[in-house]
């Protein structure tokens, strides 16, 4: 048995044990402390590894997890491999707030990632494949909205979040504080035909190198 492990790196440390521990001569229990961060990553790792004939068991919540030795990986023939979900996230927000129709290939009803299932959640149309996810977004009128730096009003609370869309984008700069997540998020506010600055967009690099290049084909100018 593993010495308990503390859950916030469970992403440098608890895939890669759990992937591994089939090959040990003996069952491995591995005991989570605290709070599991990322969870829907671990139950990921865990259906891919089902895929490929190794089970894992575990706790409701993910708190204990435990892996018999001596199990193999098989191939199951044929894997299909997803493409990255949170990449595509912006894309399908874009349509959302423009107003206009994207597809994004590599991610469907069969898929394992749990981030393209936002845009059902913003009154856009979506239409699924099992390898693809399509949507289409309403007027754009519908969709002004973002934080305070484009003039919109945030109330803040221990679990949630409520923004009040302005009744007009503030034009702004955004300092991405080296987070290529800011960088794209807010780069949206231009699908809504409203002007923003990056000050460091070379640091979706960490991620999405060609993000504002893909960006730049699939809007209309």
């Amino acid at each position: 048995m593993l010495e308990p492990q503390y859950g916030f790196l469970p992403l440098l440390l608890l895939p890669p044990v759990v992937v591994q521990a089939h090959l040990a001569h003996r069952d491995v229990e591995i005991e989570i402390i605290d709070r599991l961060i990322s969870s829907p990553y671990v139950e990921m790792t865990i259906k891919v590894m089902e895929r490929f004939g190794v089970t894992v068991e575990h706790t409701n919540n993910l708190d204990r997890f435990f892996i018999r030795g001596g199990q193999k990986y098989k191939s199951p023939g044929h894997a299909y491999v997803e493409g990255d979900a949170s990449s595509a996230s912006y894309f399908l927000a874009g349509a959302a707030v423009r107003g206009g129709t994207v597809t994004v290939k590599g991610c469907g009803t069969s898929s394992l990632q749990g981030d393209v299932k936002f845009a059902e959640m913003m009154g856009a149309k979506v239409t699924w494949t099992e390898t693809s996810v399509t949507v289409t977004g309403p007027p754009q009128e519908i969709h002004r909205g973002g934080n305070t730096c484009l003039g919109a009003m945030v109330e803040e609370g221990p679990v949630y979040c409520v923004i009040t869309p302005p009744e007009k984008l503030n034009v702004t700069v955004i300092d991405t504080s080296d987070d290529h997540r800011m960088a794209m998020a807010f780069s949206l506010a231009a699908c809504a035909e409203v002007p923003v600055t990056s000050k460091d967009p070379g640091c979706t690099r960490k991620t999405f190198p060609e993000y504002f290049k893909i960006l730049k084909r699939v809007t209309k100018h």
